[in-house]
């Protein structure tokens, strides 16, 4: 009996052994936390309180709405939008649109416009392009187009009363007559190194004495600085190709400028009018327009660096019309190894005639 009672409690013993459960065994590891976002604002020089997005933050790849002024301002200026870095250098974000975010923490800066210029922010290509002005002769004064704006349209500060414009590295294109018209416009800078520029940009921007082009600008544009009467001197960055039709027309002031060596084309009238006294004309241009310095009566001398004759396109090869290089030419110079392929060339004949004397060097 005693025996069977062993035994029995063994059997219990062992049962409850096997019975016993690893409180760690069958339990799901913790799941990995989620990580989110923050979008914050930040006023950018403003005073009052930027705008809280209340339901920040966010996972990845939600599209988040963008925020409006909420209860900044700026004396003189308006919210035009905001940008991902505060000196504009990032992305444009316009109020009410969608920003797509990322796997990081995104700060909004705001973007500052004078209250007098509009803008518009429904192109996806320039989701910030400076459109005009609402009264052209209350914006007066230096100007400063900041970062974030992308474009600025034709006609867009057209006969306003500015002095000076700098222009951030963000704007990519500034439009047709942009500044015509700004006759009290003495300077302006471009910081940015691919602005493309449209035809006529500083038309009659008649005080305008220095302009810091982009550095790499490809061609100066028809008309580009028509009747900036004031303009003296002008630096082309070595990266000009092409100079339009009328570019420099009636620059009277203009008395010097060097032509870039990665220039090739001379288009009609580019110089006409001018002040300019002498001119060396590049190895590298390979296209030469008629009329090139017509009625520039101060020149005197032209030097051609090109052991090759350029093309000269004429309307009509024996019209004195349309080979006007200054009704005073004195010389033109030519390399000395090459004076004779001009002398045949049979346009370069007729243009070499315009001058009193042909000079080897």
């Amino acid at each position: 009996m005693q025996l069977s009672i062993r035994v029995l409690l063994g059997v219990l013993g062992l049962t409850l052994i096997a019975g016993c459960v690893n409180p760690t065994q069958g339990k799901q590891p913790d799941a990995t936390p989620v990580e989110k976002f923050a979008v914050t604002y930040d006023s950018n020089g403003a005073t009052g309180m930027a705008p809280v997005d209340e339901l920040s933050p966010y996972l990845a790849g939600t599209k988040v709405p963008v925020l409006g002024l909420g209860n900044l301002e700026k004396s003189g200026f308006r919210l035009a939008g905001w940008n991902t870095r505060a000196d504009g250098s990032g992305t444009t974000c316009a109020v009410g649109k969608i920003l797509t975010l990322g796997a990081s923490d995104v700060t909004l800066y705001a973007i500052w416009l004078d209250n007098h210029l509009t803008f518009d922010t429904s192109s996806e290509s320039s989701p910030l392009e400076i459109t005009g002005v609402d009264d052209p002769f209350a914006l007066k004064g230096p100007l400063v187009v900041p970062g974030g704006v992308t474009r600025i349209a034709g006609g867009a500060l057209g006969s306003s009363r500015v002095t000076s414009i700098t222009i951030a590295s963000s704007v990519t294109e500034v439009g047709y007559n942009a500044f015509g018209g700004c006759t009290e416009l003495t300077d302006v800078t471009f910081l940015g190194a691919d602005t493309v520029l449209a035809a006529m940009v500083f038309n009659q921007c008649t005080s305008l004495v220095h302009v810091g082009l982009p550095a790499g600008l490809i061609s100066v544009p028809s008309g580009l600085f028509f009747h900036c009467l004031a303009l003296k001197t002008v630096t082309l960055p070595n990266t000009v190709q092409s100079i339009g039709f009328d570019a420099f027309g009636d620059c009277l002031a203009l008395t010097a400028i060097t032509l870039p060596n990665s220039l090739k084309e001379i288009r009609q009238w580019a110089f006409e009018y001018t002040g300019l006294t002498q001119i060396d004309i590049p190895s590298s241009v390979t296209n030469i327009e008629f009329n090139p310095f017509k009625a520039c009566v101060s020149l005197t001398t032209v030097t051609l660096l090109s052991a090759t004759p350029p093309e000269v396109l004429v309307a009509n090869a024996d019209s004195t019309e349309d080979n006007d290089w200054g009704e005073n030419l004195d010389q033109f110079r030519v390399p000395q190894a090459s004076l004779a392929f001009y002398h045949a060339h049979p346009r370069w004949s007729v243009v070499l005639a315009l001058a009193h004397q042909v000079v080897a060097q």
